[in-house]
C-alpha cells in the first residue's frame, strides 16, 4: 500500500469533520498530510474574520498542527501560475513538496488535470479524494476512520449517523462507502445503486470515446 501525499487547502482545513478525518488518517501513518505557513496563515484568518472563531482556538488549532505534524511542513517552494493567483503559493507546495494530491473545494481555481500531468499531481475536491484514500486503504479501514474522528474527537459527543448526515453534504460518495461499511441502513442500497450509475456511466463513456472521472471509486 502506497502512502499518499496529501496538500489540504485552507478552505478544506476549515471544516472540522474533514480536516479531523484527514489529520486522522495521517495520525494512524495511512497518509501523510502536508502543510505550509502560508495556507495555515489562510486557515487562521477565515476561521476568525468570516467565519467568527474565537482567535485563541483559531491560533491554538494551527500551533497543533504544526507540533504534531512538524515533519510535513513545505517550505521554500516557489508559486507557480494558477488560475486563481490567490492560489499560486498552494499550487507551487504541492508540486515542490511532491504530493500526490492537492484537496480543495476549488478545482476551477487550479490547472486542468493535462497541465498538471508534467508534475504528477492530481487536483481533487474533498469527496473524491476521501474515496481514493479508501481505495488505497480499504473502505473498512476509512470507516473506521471516520470512527475514531468522531467519537473520540467531538466534544460534546455526537452519534456516528448524525456525522454521516452532515458528511453527505460535502462529500456524498465517501459517506455512502463508510455507511454502509458501518451497516447503517439504507447505505448499502445506496451503495449498489451508486456502482450502478457509475458502470453504466463508464459503459456510455467507453462508446462515446469520452475520458473517465479524474477520481474512480473501487467499491468492491
Amino acid at each position: 500500500m502506497r502512502r499518499l501525499r496529501l496538500l489540504l487547502d485552507a478552505n478544506v482545513l476549515v471544516d472540522a469533520q474533514l480536516r479531523d478525518l484527514f489529520f486522522t488518517a495521517a495520525e494512524r501513518g495511512l497518509i501523510e498530510c502536508r502543510w505550509t505557513e502560508e495556507i495555515l496563515a489562510e486557515l487562521h484568518r477565515t476561521l476568525i474574520g468570516t467565519m467568527g472563531r474565537d482567535p485563541t482556538l483559531a491560533g491554538r488549532l494551527c500551533s497543533t498542527i504544526r507540533t504534531f505534524f512538524a515533519d510535513d511542513e513545505i517550505v521554500g517552494y516557489p508559486p507557480l501560475s494558477a488560475r486563481d493567483p490567490g492560489d499560486d503559493h498552494v499550487l507551487g507546495a504541492a508540486v515542490y513538496g511532491e504530493c500526490d494530491v492537492l484537496v480543495t473545494h476549488d478545482r476551477n481555481g487550479f490547472p486542468d488535470d493535462a497541465a498538471c500531468e508534467q508534475w504528477d499531481l492530481e487536483i481533487f475536491r474533498p469527496d473524491d479524494a476521501l474515496i481514493l484514500v479508501g481505495n488505497e486503504v480499504g473502505a473498512d479501514v476509512l470507516a473506521d476512520v471516520f470512527s475514531e474522528a468522531t467519537l473520540n474527537l467531538r466534544t460534546p459527543p455526537v452519534s456516528l449517523v448524525g456525522q454521516l448526515r452532515r458528511l453527505e453534504t460535502v462529500a456524498p460518495s465517501a459517506a455512502i462507502v463508510i455507511g454502509a461499511e458501518l451497516g447503517f441502513d439504507g447505505y448499502r442500497e445506496l451503495l449498489a445503486q451508486t456502482q450502478k450509475s457509475m458502470d453504466e456511466a463508464q459503459a456510455r463513456q467507453a462508446d462515446e470515446g469520452t475520458p473517465e472521472p479524474s477520481a474512480e471509486a473501487n467499491f468492491d
